[in-house]
C-alpha cells in the first residue's frame, strides 16, 4: 500500500491508459430503438412527404393551385407554400448554440477516459475558459452519456481502476482477475519496477512467518534496508525481540485477544452504557 501510494501519480496514469485502450477497443454501439413519439413524429414527417410528392407530380402535369387544392384538399397557402419551397415542411425543432457547444469534443474525451463527475469536469473547462455555470456542463454530460450512439461511452461493463488496497492484494495473492486489471497491473510493474521488488519481500517475509524461520528472518530485515520496505523493516527491527519469540515460541496472545473480543462484545449489548460492576457481574456469569 505505502508503495502504491507513494508512485500514485504513475496508478493514476496507467489506469487512465487502461480506459483510452478500452474505449478504442469498445465496438460500436448499436442505436437505441425509437421511442413512441419518435415513431409518431418519423409517420407525420413520412405522410408530409408523400403529400408533398402528390402535389408536386400534379403541378407538372399542369394543375393549377385550385385544381391542387379540389384534389388533395389542403389550403391555398400550403400548396402555394410547398411549391415554392420545393420540398416537404420537416417540422424539426430549430437546435440553439449552447454555450457547452465548443467544448463537446473534450467531453466526449473525458468521458471516454471514465470520468463521470460533472463538477469535476467543469472544474476542468473553467481552467480552459469556460464561462458558463455548472449546471450547464451537467446538462451537456447528461445528453452526452444518454444521447446520440456516436457520443455515448461503449455498452456493457465499465472498467474500474482498482483501489490501491485491491491492487495490493491482486498482485499479492494473484486473485481472480479480468482481462483489463490484468493488463493494468502488468503496465503498473512495468513502469515502477519497484513494486516488483516490494512483492518478491512480502512473500518472502510472510514464508518466514509460516514457517519460523528466525535465521531468514535477520536476513530478511538486513536485504530491506534499503530497499521499498525499509519502514516496515526498521518498525520489525525495533520490536526484533518480540517478533523473534513470535517465530521460536510456542505461546500465542490469541487466548487474550479472544477475551477482549468477548468483553468488548458484552458492552456492545448494553450499548455502552453499563458501569464496571454491572460489566464485571456479566463478564464473570457470561
Amino acid at each position: 500500500m505505502q508503495v502504491l501510494d507513494r508512485h500514485r501519480g504513475e496508478f493514476s496514469r496507467v489506469a487512465r491508459t487502461i480506459v483510452s485502450q478500452a474505449a478504442a477497443e469498445a465496438p460500436p454501439v448499436e442505436p437505441r430503438p425509437a421511442t413512441k413519439a419518435q415513431q409518431r413524429q418519423q409517420q407525420g414527417q413520412a405522410d408530409r412527404e408523400a403529400r408533398f410528392q402528390h402535389v408536386a407530380a400534379l403541378a407538372r402535369d399542369g394543375q393549377g393551385i385550385r385544381a391542387i387544392v379540389r384534389e388533395t384538399g389542403l389550403s391555398r397557402n400550403t400548396v402555394r407554400h410547398w411549391l415554392r419551397a420545393g420540398t416537404a415542411p420537416t417540422w424539426c425543432k430549430v437546435e440553439r448554440a449552447r454555450i457547452t457547444d465548443p467544448f463537446v469534443p473534450y467531453l466526449v474525451r473525458r468521458l471516454d477516459e471514465g470520468e463521470r463527475n460533472a463538477t469535476r469536469l467543469w472544474r476542468e473547462l473553467q481552467a480552459s475558459g469556460f464561462r458558463g455555470g455548472v449546471m450547464s456542463v451537467r446538462l451537456c454530460v447528461a445528453a452526452l452519456r444518454g444521447g446520440p450512439p456516436r457520443m455515448r461511452p461503449a455498452p456493457g461493463p465499465v472498467w474500474r481502476r482498482p483501489s490501491p488496497r485491491r491492487t495490493a492484494r491482486l498482485l499479492l495473492t494473484g486473485g481472480e482477475r479480468g482481462e483489463r486489471d490484468g493488463r493494468f497491473l502488468d503496465a503498473l510493474v512495468a513502469a515502477v519496477p519497484e513494486i516488483e521488488r516490494a512483492i518478491a519481500e512480502v512473500k518472502a517475509f510472510t514464508v518466514i512467518v509460516r514457517e519460523q524461520d528466525q535465521a531468514a528472518f535477520g536476513a530478511w530485515l538486513d536485504r530491506c534496508r534499503d530497499g521499498p520496505l525499509s519502514g516496515l523493516a526498521e518498525g520489525l527491527r525495533r520490536d526484533r525481540a518480540a517478533v523473534e519469540a513470535a517465530l521460536t515460541l510456542p505461546w500465542s496472545t490469541s487466548p487474550v485477544e479472544g477475551q477482549i473480543n468477548r468483553v468488548k462484545t458484552l458492552k456492545r449489548t448494553m450499548y455502552g452504557r453499563a458501569k464496571l460492576d454491572l460489566l464485571r457481574a456479566r463478564v464473570l456469569a457470561a
